[in-house]
């Protein structure tokens, strides 16, 4: 089977369809960016207030710190990976339910 034709009907696709096609993926991955984006702004805000608010004294561990900005920047990027992550999925699952 070469690249110009259906994978499920095997017929060729004509340009309009490859068109959509490609339209489609564009407003996925702009729809994804944009979760992952509030996910990782959200990871970053959650860090920054738990620093601010001395959540279990984790403010004035870091105060204290000969590494303090590493300690901040580990702490961020690992709740904005995470929560970009989960963010991400969330997106994927509601919008093949949804829309």
């Amino acid at each position: 089977m070469s690249d110009d034709n259906d994978r499920q009907t095997g017929r060729p696709v004509n340009e309009s369809e490859r068109r959509e096609a490609a339209r489609l993926h564009r407003d996925w991955l702009s729809y994804i960016l944009l979760c992952a984006a509030f996910g990782i702004a959200l990871g970053v805000g959650l860090a920054a207030l738990l620093i601010r608010l001395d959540v279990s004294g984790i403010g004035t561990m870091l105060a204290h710190s000969p590494h303090e900005m590493g300690y901040k920047l580990l702490l961020a990027g690992g709740l904005a990976s995470t929560f970009g992550m989960v963010s991400m999925g969330t997106g994927i699952m509601l919008r093949a339910m949804f829309f």
